[in-house]
């Protein structure tokens, strides 16, 4: 399986960082031109380990949802999130962050 890696460069407190990658506010703000929105689970604020969003957006011309679940969550600097391509089907991505510190 193919496997991507983007390392950034930010200067800000570790925590900070940490934060604004798992704001919900943050990532809406961000895909605007796309009409992205959360629209079930986590809608606002920061989400955490065992939680949820669902995205609304369009995306090529269709209309896709997309689910997010928090699947590992250490407080130090790293989270794994889950993607599910919809409720109903099996396949799964799993993306975690670079460790902050």
């Amino acid at each position: 399986m193919p496997r991507v890696t983007a390392r950034h460069v930010i200067e800000a407190p570790p925590e900070r960082v940490f934060d604004l990658a798992r704001s919900v506010d943050l990532h809406a703000q961000g895909q605007v031109r796309y009409g992205e929105r959360a629209i079930a689970g986590v809608t606002r604020g920061l989400i955490g380990m065992g939680q949820s969003v669902t995205w609304e957006a369009r995306h090529f011309g269709i209309t896709q949802k997309l689910t997010s679940r928090i699947v590992t969550f250490d407080r130090h600097g790293h989270f794994a999130i889950r993607w599910c391509p919809a409720p109903s089907r099996a396949s799964t991505t799993t993306t975690s962050s670079s460790r902050l510190m």
